[in-house]
């Protein structure tokens, strides 16, 4: 009896024994803190409007983020940075044993332009009136800043920053104002005119409306950053003004530079107290190229029968039915240097079919809003990325190789600039996925044979 009561006990020990050891196994083994295994900037100096990359690399997290500006990121990776002032990066890997940090400094040095622009800065000078009879007055008004002297020369000479004159002249009068300080001056000119009384002047000059001989550009079509001339020749006594961006030009001028960075019509008015007399010119500059590099580009494709694998490395974008297989892909690009307030124009996502694959017929791809954020290095077909159920724009594929594709997402790409909508991409799908043997392959952002092969948004826009 007592061999068995201690066979019993020791049982009994020895099945707790194995249940704590299992309780350990399963749930009670304490989990490693994430590891940063490296966080670096490739740069840690730059100039006011250059970037920086930054890189990492994670092990054992569960979220990992970037703050400021950054935000959530995969476990590994890298992000181009543009920081205005100095900045420290601060990244948290996350698991449920706690967060680590580790910080990288990026030092921003003032743009060397920036500092050495400190010449005195002229905010207006005109006057009230630009065409006065002899006998009469005008009203001379101007602002400046950042001066330690300003001059209007005839007549005034020494003038506060900021005030008002008023002047008679009997002949036609430019009036010049000179900003100086230590660094340099600049200068602004205003111009009045004379009405000679033709009874009361004993004899003068008959004021007729100007005309615009003629108004042209040295180049119909530049690239932007390039300078085109705009030159005229303007007949009679006229103030002359240019828009957009330029203003009043000199009467003894008959030119002046521009560099437009988009389309623009320039509009030259020649005006008197007769009348006056307009034309235009128009410049037109190539649309802008968005294709991104491999570090910065997030396109990649998803799988209906592999459904948990991501292609986020791969250079290789697959869309269609083949074999019984589905296969999307998502895209999603930087669109934040366009002005809040540009008006799109047109806006073609275009793609290079480098291959088809399976039965070899003709389908249809839609170009689908994406309604939720996803992470290139994690997305699958399973993690479920919503999308509207209508296209925004659809392009007819055929069975070849070595083309273009382009889909017109113009209206999205508005959304996106103003801020009604929010960017989280577009998704590319067979329009109808339920029938079909055919699909195509494109290259990713990380294809680096030839990079003009890259997906890429081509955009027109003006602002207003």
């Amino acid at each position: 009896m007592k061999k068995a009561l201690k066979r019993s006990k020791y049982y009994f020990i020895l099945f707790n024994l194995v249940v704590l050891f299992i309780l350990a196994g399963c749930d009670g083994t304490p989990i490693d803190s994430p590891i940063i295994n490296s966080f670096s900037a490739n740069v840690n100096t730059i100039t006011k409007g250059e970037s920086a990359i930054l890189s990492w690399e994670i092990t054992g997290a569960s979220t990992t983020t970037i703050s400021p500006d950054v935000g959530e990121v995969d476990s590994s990776g890298s992000r181009i940075v543009s920081p205005i002032e100095t900045t420290t990066y601060t990244l948290t890997a996350t698991n449920s044993s706690g967060s680590v940090i580790d910080t990288e400094m990026v030092t921003v040095n003032p743009d060397t332009e920036e500092e050495d622009f400190t010449i005195p800065v002229i905010h207006s000078f005109s006057s009230n009136s630009t065409w006065i009879s002899t006998g009469e007055s005008a009203f001379l008004d101007w602002e400046v800043s950042n001066a330690n002297t300003v001059t209007i020369d005839p007549v005034i000479g020494e003038v506060n920053l900021s005030g008002s004159a008023s002047v008679s002249p009997t002949e036609v009068t430019t009036y010049t104002l000179t900003a100086s300080n230590n660094v340099g001056i600049n200068t602004a000119e205003v111009t009045i005119n004379i009405i000679i009384d033709p009874i009361n002047g004993g004899g003068g000059n008959v004021i007729l409306p100007p005309s615009i001989q003629s108004f042209s550009s040295d180049k119909s079509i530049l690239t932007e950053g390039i300078s085109a001339t705009l030159s005229w020749e303007v007949s009679g006594i006229a103030t002359i003004t240019i828009e957009p961006g330029i203003g009043e030009v000199k009467p003894s001028s008959s030119s002046y530079n521009v560099s437009p960075t988009e389309t623009t019509t320039y509009t030259l008015t020649a005006t008197n107290i007769k009348g006056s007399d307009s034309e235009t010119v128009t410049i037109v500059v190539p649309p802008k190229i968005i294709q991104p590099l491999p570090v910065e580009g997030k396109d990649t494709w998803v799988t209906r029968f592999r459904k948990d694998e991501n292609y986020g490395y791969n250079e290789h974008l697959f869309i269609g039915r083949f074999d019984g297989d589905v296969e999307r892909a998502l895209l999603q690009f930087n669109v934040s240097d366009i002005p809040a307030n540009a008006v799109i124009v047109s806006s073609d996502l275009q793609l290079y079919q480098y291959n088809t694959w399976g039965s070899l017929e003709n389908f249809t791809i839609g170009a689908h809003r994406i309604t939720s954020s996803w992470l290139l290095h994690t997305v699958t077909w399973n993690s479920k990325v919503s999308f509207d159920s209508s296209p925004v724009g659809t392009c007819e594929v055929l069975p070849s190789a070595g083309t273009w594709l382009s889909w017109d997402i113009t209206s999205l790409l508005q959304g996106w600039v103003n801020g009604t909508i929010s960017n989280y991409g577009v998704l590319l799908k067979k329009v109808n996925e339920s029938s079909g043997g055919t699909d195509i392959s494109c290259w990713t952002s990380r294809y680096t044979d030839n990079q003009n092969l890259r997906p890429k948004l081509e955009i027109s826009y003006y602002v207003p």
